[in-house]
């Protein structure tokens, strides 16, 4: 195997792509909300915050598999 430097697993690259993507809300959502749902600014930054935290928990099953697949 090619050895990089660094090791990628499955469980790697899934919460890599589960904490992009939920990144990406954080840009997308608001100008979602604002126009096409009427809220204001204030409103927009009430409901943002609940996205936050499923960034951090996805970094629990990538270690959780690193360890296991003892990469």
């Amino acid at each position: 195997m090619l050895n990089v430097g660094f090791d990628i697993t499955i469980v790697n690259v899934a919460s890599q792509n589960i904490a992009g993507s939920l990144l990406g809300m954080l840009f997308v959502m608001p100008q979602y909300l604002q126009p096409a749902r009427g809220h204001n600014a204030f409103g927009t930054g009430l409901r943002l915050p609940p996205l936050d935290p499923g960034r951090h928990r996805s970094a629990a099953p990538r270690e959780i598999g690193r360890e296991r697949t003892a990469w």
